[in-house]
């Protein structure tokens, strides 16, 4: 599987979407926090998922996105995480990760928005 991956675009303060090259091959991207932060002034969706929406639109592959703190600024934090799941499930190739795992193919992905020691307790 090959595994595009990206963080820390912060694209709320205007800079431009990094290109498309080398992820023609890519299988899946994950997009690993501090995307955008808030929310979208049209629906009130939380851009970390409109953004991923329009990559997978883009890309034709699953994106996986993580908040990360600055998707979080100024956020109640369980609405906000229950906003981005909620959206990511109505369908799509949208898979949102907070202190759940998925499996695509023979790959775990993890993900968390706050530090998390995943190793304990287990």
């Amino acid at each position: 599987m090959k595994i595009a991956y990206g963080s820390d675009l912060h694209f709320e303060f205007g800079g431009p979407r990094p290109s498309y090259e080398g992820l023609e091959d890519a299988d899946v991207l994950v997009l690993a926090g501090d995307i955008a932060k808030g929310r979208s002034g049209l629906d009130g969706n939380p851009l970390i998922i409109d953004y991923a929406r329009s990559y997978a639109d883009d890309l034709g592959i699953p994106i996986i996105a993580v908040a990360g703190n600055h998707e979080l600024y100024s956020e109640e934090y369980y609405c906000f995480i229950e906003d981005c799941r909620q959206i990511a499930d109505l369908g799509g190739p949208v898979l949102f990760l907070e202190n759940n795992a998925i499996t695509l193919g023979n790959v775990r992905f993890l993900g968390s928005a706050c530090h998390v020691r995943l190793w304990e307790g287990r």
